[in-house]
């Protein structure tokens, strides 16, 4: 495992199997002295601090969108793959066994907590073709190109062009890009399940109370910002039109 913030090499494996930031002391604060979150992205790495510890287990029932997503992301032995907004690394097995020893994991996140998580789970099943990079999707440096990128539920990162673009620029000619996350359901109970959503997770936290009040009761779609950064989007609904994947491609 490669362990960096925003400054990829900075921290050998030696060094990240140790503590998460251990490079700091050997370099010192001068030579590692990555910027701070912006204001915009703070209260979403305050609740992710807060979320580390149930995440994995609080996630499981979104397990039959993320095999969706990975049959969408369709990767293939020997690939590349970038996690944006990886958490605590819960779709690193899968993408490992899908690209397989030879091929490359970068998982990016903000959260220190999460990604913290995230390394003690590489470290424990000694996997040693996966980066991690503590980072701001609008600014952080990707080691790329990649042949894809995964964006499962994330949807701070899918709301901000400027990561949706650099996504998407990060992928080779024929890479793809997949996201998943919760949308504004159809049908009668449509919505009653985005009230429930929005409060049960109390979103505003991290996305604002008018964008979470836009949720409830908008017309939009969390992918709208993909939509228009990639026109050859598809989308497939799932849980009754109550979550949903997409798939860009870098093609034209």
């Amino acid at each position: 495992c490669t362990l960096a913030r925003t400054v990829p090499g900075v921290c050998s494996k030696a060094e990240s199997s140790t503590n998460t930031f251990a490079c700091r002391y050997r370099y010192g604060l001068s030579a590692y002295n990555p910027p701070m979150p912006s204001p915009d992205t703070q209260p979403v790495e305050d609740r992710y601090r807060r979320f580390a510890a149930t995440y994995d287990t609080t996630m499981n029932w979104l397990d039959p969108v993320r095999e969706a997503a990975f049959q969408h992301l369709d990767l293939k032995p020997g690939e590349s793959v970038l996690d944006l907004g990886c958490g605590t690394g819960i779709s690193f097995e899968r993408l490992h066994r899908d690209v397989g020893p030879e091929g490359r994991i970068i998982g990016v996140e903000l959260s220190p907590e999460m990604l913290e998580l995230a390394r003690q789970r590489v470290e424990l099943r000694d996997w040693s073709n996966v980066t991690l990079i503590q980072g701001d999707a609008n600014t952080v440096e990707i080691p790329g190109p990649v042949d894809a990128v995964l964006a499962f539920f994330v949807p701070e990162i899918l709301y901000m062009p400027p990561a949706v673009q650099r996504a998407l620029d990060s992928l080779v000619p024929s890479g793809r890009l997949v996201a998943s996350g919760v949308k504004h359901a159809r049908g009668p109970l449509g919505p009653l399940f985005n009230i429930y959503f929005q409060v049960r997770w109390r979103t505003w936290r991290w996305v604002g109370y008018k964008r979470a009040l836009k949720r409830m009761i908008g017309k939009g779609q969390p992918y709208a910002v993909l939509e228009t950064a990639a026109p050859n989007l598809h989308i497939w609904e799932y849980m009754n039109g109550c979550t949903y994947v997409a798939r860009a491609t870098g093609e034209a």
